[in-house]
């Protein structure tokens, strides 16, 4: 990615970011209506990530108006999205091996084989996320054509309280 970004133009960098934000946007659209998903994270990182998944689905279409305000054209956006897809995918292995090799005795394979399944098998959990994504390829596709506002209306209700101020929960 450090390739691709140092070798394209501004632009097209503004193209990646708005396929990143793309990306980013439908996987915490995912957890927001599967919280289940988080089940297994400790309450405190759990409230973070929700916090935080509200926050990137509020922002999803920024970097898209902006590259579109300035003119971007439909073959850069895509073809900036299949880097940044691809970059994605290429981080998290990279970095998910990097951890097993620090702590090898923690790595199972069947365990390894189970969490892929439960993310992308037949009934995974992002599989929903995957029609979201192949909607960024049409090129009259905006990323509000996608409504979150009753589900960011739902969990803003559930986080915070008056003027955006996190519950108390949340804080402890």
């Amino acid at each position: 990615m450090k390739y691709i970004w140092k070798k394209s133009s501004p632009k097209a960098r503004l193209a990646f970011t708005a396929g990143i934000e793309h990306l980013t946007a439908i996987l915490t659209e995912t957890f927001l209506r599967k919280p289940e998903i988080l089940e297994s994270m400790s309450p405190e990182v759990r409230d973070l990530f929700l916090w935080h998944s509200v926050e990137e689905t509020e922002h999803k279409s920024v970097a898209f108006d902006v590259y579109h305000q300035i003119g971007g054209d439909y073959a850069t956006r895509a073809l900036m999205m299949v880097y940044g897809v691809g970059g994605f995918i290429g981080s998290i292995m990279y970095f998910q091996t990097k951890l097993l090799r620090e702590d090898s005795s923690r790595f199972n394979l069947k365990d390894y084989i189970k969490g892929v399944n439960y993310f992308f098998g037949p009934r995974g959990k992002l599989l929903p996320a995957i029609p979201k994504l192949i909607d960024y390829f049409k090129p009259s596709f905006h990323p509000n054509q996608h409504d979150t506002e009753a589900l960011l209306t739902q969990w803003r209700d559930q986080l915070f309280g008056i003027e955006g101020a996190l519950k108390a929960q949340l804080l402890s």
